[in-house]
């Protein structure tokens, strides 16, 4: 009896909720909604199209989708490509695995003699033979500085700057003319780099106008000195993981190996722990990459290059070098062998449908940037494929809503069904990439030891007391002078924005677009892209310009200001046009009629849409050709000069065609990033009424990804390896799309969906900011649910951590220590450049440079000479 007393208690408390819960909606509904109610079955068919997609969402993730963590290119070396050979041979011809081993072994039978040449980096020199006509112009002593003043934050370097650069010191005391210091900086740059320890080599071009230097860094004495001057991270060996006493799955991507800083000491403390037998050397402590130095070197060559450019950016900024006429070019070269190696495995994949990249390969030859730039791509070419499938779907029922007795119940299932798809799908996309991204960062050890904070090199300010330490004086930008400039170029950037806007309004004016079942004007449309390539054109360059005068100080700083420049004006270029028929043209012109549906603006932007993509997709395609055959016609040009004694045409080394490739830096980079995120974003804000933009979005992920592919192992120069933190300000701007696709899902709804139609304003206005507030908390769900750190990304944290307390308990807290000599290190780099300038001195041939034999400089093909090859150095 109490059982049944405290049941129907219960009941009726329950029913008395329900009744309450019914009177608030009810009451919610009056004030909110002016009494306005969703159609039952629209919000069903709606929620089971959102349940299916799901789980298709789910089973795309689980079963089709195959991430970048694992590398199965066989990148690192000779080694490694002679074990994909044999493997090759024994496996069947159906596995896929072997298919990518026969490419590599098509790829690398042959010797290439030239890749055990190739040099890190080459500076280009204007030939000392060649008249340019300004070799009288005089140089002010403003030019000089920004050239040749130290970059960084001591001025107890800056002091040394007489002895690592004597000729351009003397030169500089008087009035030099730019023919003088052209001469000066061409010797004493070959003599610093020597000084320490690199290896330079010159050779001239094959039309005798330019003198190529060939900087290398091959010594591995050198090597370990540099590596453990600088404390460089490196990784242990799989094998120093073993001999700890530890299992790991080497095949599992979370068995990585710990960086640790390097330390020449440690291969003696192992071999007094047990660990290692006499006479090991440091590469069987630390990772070994191979390619161009014979028996492989601890350091990548992405390492030596940012070790090399270091090397030359303590005392001369390259660039302004390059802009001041000093020099005519300067590059990281690539090596023929693992670009043949990259196409074989990378850039023949055009028709594979998985996306799939070997991102840690690419990230080792191309550095992290590039690496990142790639692997977000990829990944968002799988999500876009993820969600275009459903998309198509979704367009067939709003199509067939035209032909079907209850065409609008289907189109407002379509319309709120891909709105919710879409939301959710953003939203899990964006968080699995943070996931990816978080995995790359902690497996290349980015997340402890970024990219130095020194200052840029093109960084200018005077010389004060440093902040840091009061002994030594640092360069120092006025915050009133840096705060007036950022003025100066926000004000030009919002004058771009409204110049903008007037000519989008004249072309609404003019074109007065109107769209409707039975046709449309293509000329408006076509006259739209051309106005927003046009701008963007003539925008780029002014932002790159106003951001130098800006003087940032450091690279990180200078670039992510650029960013946010050169995307706040093309979101106003790219998106105004859509917002304009969207949120503004149905309370002025009014939207167009369509045949069946009435006013429809939704109609009127989306074969605007179609044909801003179709433009950007063709101006994607139209670049590679352009790069490619102006490319191709520098390389016969420059060959058509010069014949042989009989009528030939001369042999050009690899080394040397690569100074006619295209040159990717900061600005081009950026205008790439910018494509593709001005597509994903047409996709977050217009998406959920237009599904078809998906689709469109989807091919030009395709087209951009793989025509970066062509460029980077075809048609560019290698990009400075430079470090990043995942996307850095991009991920900011994907978030940004992010929230406020939420936002303008929830307006497109309401004001231009079938199931608001009849619905009063404040009903329109409250379910937007009811659709807003539930994307909001969809978002924070999904955050909670995928955080950042995956279970693979934690299991790799956990391992490398073991890994690391198992060596100190091996060898102590000396691991973490680099043996010093007890030297500063001031001290120690005057005592190298002296003891290297009275060892070229003592040098037998030197003739060629300091008497100025400049026609007796060879060709690449004439034995490769080294430049101190070239005779003895005159006593100064």
């Amino acid at each position: 009896v109490d059982v049944g007393r405290e049941a129907t208690r219960y009941l009726g408390i329950l029913a008395g909720g329900v009744a309450t819960a019914e009177a608030a909606y009810d009451s919610l509904r009056r004030v909110y909604f002016a009494g306005w109610r969703p159609h039952a079955d629209v919000v069903a068919g709606a929620a089971c199209c959102l349940l299916l997609f799901l789980v298709w969402m789910f089973a795309f993730y689980e079963f089709f989708y195959d991430d970048d963590r694992a590398d199965d290119s066989g990148g690192a070396g000779p080694d490694k490509r002679r074990s994909v050979i044999v493997r090759a041979q024994t496996e069947e011809a159906s596995s896929p695995q072997s298919e990518v081993a026969r490419k590599w072994a098509r790829s690398t039978t042959k010797q290439d003699d030239e890749a055990y040449l190739t040099p890190d980096v080459m500076m280009v020199f204007h030939h000392p033979t060649v008249q340019l006509g300004d070799e009288e112009q005089r140089v002010t002593p403003e030019m000089l500085q920004r050239i040749f003043c130290h970059v960084g934050v001591s001025s107890t370097v800056a002091q040394e700057y007489g002895a690592c650069f004597p000729r351009v010191t003397v030169a500089a005391q008087g009035e030099p003319t730019l023919g003088m210091l052209r001469h000066a900086f061409f010797l004493d740059v070959c003599e610093y780099l020597a000084g320490v320890g690199m290896e330079v080599k010159v050779f001239s071009s094959v039309d005798d106008d330019e003198v190529f230097v060939r900087v290398g860094l091959r010594d591995e004495g050198i090597i370990v000195h540099h590596a453990e001057r600088q404390n460089w991270q490196c990784q242990l060996r799989k094998e120093i993981v073993a001999l700890l006493g530890i299992r790991q799955d080497p095949q599992d991507p979370a068995s990585s190996p710990p960086y640790v800083p390097f330390n020449k000491g440690m291969v003696q403390q192992m071999v007094n722990a047990g660990l290692l037998q006499e006479g090991s050397e440091v590469m069987d402590v630390y990772r070994t990459f191979h390619g161009v130095i014979p028996g492989g070197s601890i350091l990548s060559a992405s390492d030596r290059i940012r070790i090399i450019l270091r090397q030359i950016c303590q005392h001369i900024d390259i660039d302004e070098a390059e802009i001041q006429g000093l020099l005519v070019d300067w590059f990281p070269v690539h090596s023929r062998t693992r670009v043949e190696d990259l196409r074989a495995v990378w850039g023949e994949a055009w028709h594979d449908p998985s996306f799939r990249q070997p991102i840690q390969t690419i990230n080792q030859y191309f550095g992290p940037r590039v690496a990142f730039f790639f692997a977000w791509t990829g990944f968002y070419c799988k999500g876009l494929t993820c969600l275009a499938i459903p998309a198509v779907l979704f367009v067939g029922l709003m199509a067939a809503s035209l032909y079907i007795p209850e065409g609008k119940l289907a189109l407002g299932i379509a319309e709120l069904g891909f709105a919710a798809c879409l939301l959710v799908w953003a939203v899990v996309t964006l968080r699995l990439w943070v996931r990816q991204q978080e995995f790359f960062i902690q497996d290349w050890d980015w997340q402890l030891h970024p990219e130095s904070e020194g200052h840029r090199p093109g960084y200018v300010g005077n010389m004060e007391t440093s902040e840091v330490n009061e002994l030594e004086q640092e360069k120092r930008y006025p915050p009133e002078q840096a705060a007036l400039w950022w003025s100066v170029s926000t004000g030009v950037t919002v004058l771009f924005c409204l110049v903008d806007l007037i000519c989008i309004g004249i072309w609404v004016a003019v074109f007065q677009v109107s769209v409707t079942a039975q046709g449309f004007d293509i000329t408006a449309f076509v006259m739209l892209a051309v106005i927003i390539k046009v701008f963007e054109v003539v925008y780029i360059p002014v932002a790159v310009y106003l951001n130098d005068l800006e003087n940032h100080r450091t690279e990180e700083a200078h670039t992510n200001a650029l960013v946010w420049k050169i995307f706040a004006f093309q979101a106003i270029n790219y998106y105004a046009p859509f917002f304009y028929v969207i949120l503004v043209q149905p309370h002025s012109t009014g939207c167009p009629e369509v045949v069946g549906f009435g006013a429809d603006c939704v109609m009127a932007i989306r074969m605007e849409l179609i044909v801003t993509l179709l433009a950007l997709i063709v101006f994607r395609i139209a670049e590679v050709g352009l790069h490619f055959w102006y490319i191709r016609w520098q390389l016969e040009s420059e060959l058509a000069k010069v014949e042989t004694a009989d009528g030939k045409e001369v042999a050009r080394s690899y080394m040397e065609e690569q100074g006619k490739y295209y040159e990717v830096r900061d600005k081009e980079s950026i205008e790439l990033h910018i494509q593709l995120l001005v597509s994903l974003g047409f996709v977050l804000l217009f998406g959920s009424v237009i599904p078809i933009v998906s689709v469109f979005a989807l091919v030009m992920f395709v087209t951009t990804l793989r025509s970066a592919v062509y460029m980077h192992t075809h048609l560019m120069k290698r990009p400075i390896p430079r470090r990043a933190l995942g996307i850095g300000p991009w991920q900011h701007l994907v978030i940004g799309l992010t929230v406020a696709g939420i936002l303008m899902g929830g307006l497109t709804l309401s004001f231009h969906g079938v199931l608001l139609r009849d619905a009063t304003t404040v009903a329109r206005v409250s379910f937007c900011l009811a659709w807003f507030m539930g994307g909001l908390a969809v978002f924070a769900i999904c955050t909670l649910l995928l955080p950042s750190e995956d279970a693979t990304t934690a299991l790799l944290v956990r391992r490398r951590a073991y890994v690391e307390s198992r060596l100190h308990t091996k060898l102590g807290t000396a691991m973490l220590t680099s043996r010093r000599d007890g030297l500063t290190a001031t001290q120690r780099r005057v005592l190298r450049v002296a003891t290297v300038a009275k060892s070229l001195r003592q040098a037998e041939n030197w003739a060629v440079l300091a008497e100025e034999k400049w026609e007796q400089i060879p060709h690449l093909d004439a034995g490769h000479p080294d430049w101190r090859a070239l005779g003895p150095v005159p006593e100064r």
